[in-house]
């Protein structure tokens, strides 16, 4: 437990000082360096951890691509090539994933720490520990979505193309260039809701056959649609509405101080809406988490509805506590399903 808890330590403290002792350049840069080698040493030296380990270990292993997207198989075999082992190439992609990660953070909020803390609770557990490929992926996304705020289409698709040749449910972000430009109106936000709506009773009727209709998302997605939990998080939907009233009461207040607050808005939308179509199916899930880089950007922005001082300062304590309770959370509820693998005690390639 205490190479996670060194990790949140680090990323928690980094988001609570980033608007103070951080702004210091030099002092910012020996932060992220910090974080940053945590981030790449626990996933990436990780032993017999999490849901992913051993179906990759045996596929490396026999130099079996299986159902691998394009790119992974392509970068599993160039390692393969070079004769490295196993542990080395997870340490190697993780690397790599961080790397993008930080940048992808850095190009898309002004709050970087806070990003990797949203990152921490929401997909440090599920992906970077138990779901490599789309571990992967979500960086990718991340900077083609960067780009295209700064009105780069081709960067875009670019991205999204290259995101997709590591896990498919990448292309889910291909929608957003219809969006980059759109402002918040109560028609569009009712009209989202409704189709979400409207999905939820025809999912089970349209998901399977339209899946399975294109060979392409049949292959990469299909067996997505057969893994499903029983009931809604209640936690999840109370968190997931209430930060989008927040962000709607906040908006007027907001629009004009954070840049692209309206295309994030939407995407909070959007990820709200992945929720009421389909929590309980795995695929849904898989799909709407590409919309959470909303978290990072808009969720630090509530602070500065309020004037500096104790209040400010309030929220940003509150907040940082809530998501680093998500992040112990996670550990604790995936340590207890085995089909996860352990999580506690955190064992190290290094002392097997």
């Amino acid at each position: 437990m205490v190479p996670y808890l060194c990790l949140l330590l680090l990323i928690a403290l980094g988001a609570l000082m980033e608007d103070s002792i951080l702004k210091d350049p030099n002092q910012r840069k020996v932060w992220i360096f910090f974080c940053f080698i945590f981030l790449v040493i626990i996933p990436g030296l990780r032993f017999e951890q999490g849901i992913d380990y051993f179906a990759y270990r045996a596929s490396y292993q026999s130099a079996e691509g299986g159902e691998f997207e394009l790119g992974f198989y392509l970068l599993m075999h160039l390692f393969i090539q070079l004769g490295a082992s196993f542990p080395v190439f997870i340490f190697g992609i993780t690397l790599v994933t961080m790397v993008l990660l930080v940048r992808a953070m850095e190009l898309n909020t002004n709050w970087l720490f806070f990003g990797l803390l949203v990152f921490l609770s929401k997909f440090f557990t599920y992906y970077a520990m138990a779901g490599t490929r789309q571990f992967m992926a979500f960086p990718i996304a991340w900077l083609a979505i960067a780009w295209l705020c700064r009105g780069s289409t081709l960067r875009f698709f670019i991205l999204v193309a290259i995101a997709s040749l590591f896990h498919a449910s990448s292309l889910i972000i291909l929608p957003l260039y219809w969006f980059r430009r759109t402002a918040y109106t109560p028609m569009r936000f009712w009209l989202i809701l409704g189709i979400a709506i409207i999905c939820r009773f025809l999912n089970s009727i349209l998901l399977q056959p339209v899946v399975n209709s294109v060979p392409f998302l049949a292959l990469r997605l299909g067996g997505y649609l057969l893994d499903t939990s029983d009931g809604i998080n209640k936690l999840n939907l109370i968190e997931n509405l209430g930060f989008l009233l927040v962000a709607l009461i906040l908006r007027p207040r907001l629009k004009d101080r954070v840049l692209y607050y309206d295309f994030f808005l939407m995407m909070l939308l959007l990820f709200f809406s992945f929720f009421i179509v389909g929590s309980n199916i795995a695929i849904i899930k898989r799909l709407r988490d590409y919309f959470l880089l909303s978290y990072a950007v808009l969720i630090p922005a509530f602070g500065y509805a309020f004037k500096e001082g104790a209040t400010r300062l309030f929220y940003k304590i509150a907040i940082v506590s809530y998501f680093s309770f998500l992040f112990i959370r996670s550990l604790i509820v995936y340590d207890s399903y085995s089909v996860f693998g352990q999580m506690i005690p955190y064992k190290c390639v290094l002392f097997q």
